[in-house]
């Protein structure tokens, strides 16, 4: 199948840990790491204006990094301890829907993010979460059934 695609890559700082695992890991403790993020929004045909969006669009995505991510811990939604921690202390936080923040997490919560803000201008989306250089996670799905 062929499909044009456009890629924005973004980045931030925060701290977060992985509490619930159940196997020995340093992971276990609060740690940080700067994230680099690529959105990537596919689609078979270019709109009238010969693209798939205008990178301009992809600034909402951005804000909503900005405003939830940027400096903020990464807290998985059943880890009361750490937003207890957090809200004592008056810092920043975000709550995920998952039971560990690992990349592949933060991968599907910033998908399903992304497809509020452009299911309508793309057939397909990815997501891809680096903790660091050399390791990443991503989470790809399509926005209407399949019809390949």
């Amino acid at each position: 199948m062929e499909q044009y695609s456009v890629c924005k890559e973004f980045s931030f700082d925060a701290a977060h840990r992985l509490h619930a695992l159940t196997y020995e890991s340093k992971c276990v403790n609060l740690h940080g790491h700067k994230y680099f993020i690529s959105l990537r929004l596919f689609r078979k045909e270019l709109n009238e204006g010969g693209m798939i969006i205008d990178f301009k669009h992809f600034g909402l995505f951005e804000d909503y990094i900005d405003d939830n991510f940027d400096h903020a811990t990464i807290i998985a939604e059943d880890d009361m301890q750490l937003r207890s921690v957090c809200m004592t202390l008056n810092t920043r936080f975000t709550t995920i829907p998952f039971d560990l923040t690992t990349s592949e997490n933060i991968a599907k919560h910033l998908f399903n993010i992304a497809k509020e803000y452009y299911s309508d201008l793309c057939d397909e989306i990815e997501i891809k979460v680096n903790e660091t250089p050399k390791n990443y996670a991503s989470f790809r799905g399509f926005m209407h059934a399949q019809m390949y």
